[in-house]
């Protein structure tokens, strides 16, 4: 019974340590995230590393801003568990949202074995 007992405590421990570190993770993804976006909006009209950096090259003549979109969200995407963390606690607007879900979709369409491609951009 002492086995039982003993196992059954640490295993108590393991289930806070995950829980723990599940919460520091979705602390960092929220992180990366936040800081992705305020990077892509500093850097719309310049350039950055995920468009290039034709913005920069063209000078100030060069106005026009463009809006980045879930595409441009590289680093944020790139974690396995980060759209599972974003659905859940709705860190985005809903077009982040919509765009969230028909990459979901798209995904799922690009696993079937239908090879059908009409919902890729």
């Amino acid at each position: 019974m002492e086995y039982y007992e003993d196992k059954k405590k640490e295993l108590r421990e393991l289930i806070s340590k995950k829980n723990s570190v599940d919460k520091t993770l979705a602390a960092l993804e929220e992180k990366i995230y936040k800081l992705e976006g305020a990077y892509l909006e500093d850097t719309a009209q310049g350039g950055n590393i995920i468009r290039g950096f034709d913005g920069f090259l063209k000078g100030s003549s060069y106005k026009k801003r463009a809006d980045y979109t879930d595409n441009d969200r590289l680093f944020s995407f790139s974690s396995g568990t980060f759209l599972k963390f974003l659905h859940k606690n709705e860190f985005c607007d809903d077009s982040d949202t919509s765009t969230t879900q028909k990459k979901k979709k798209r995904r799922k369409t690009d696993g079937d074995s239908s090879g059908s491609s009409k919902d890729l951009p």
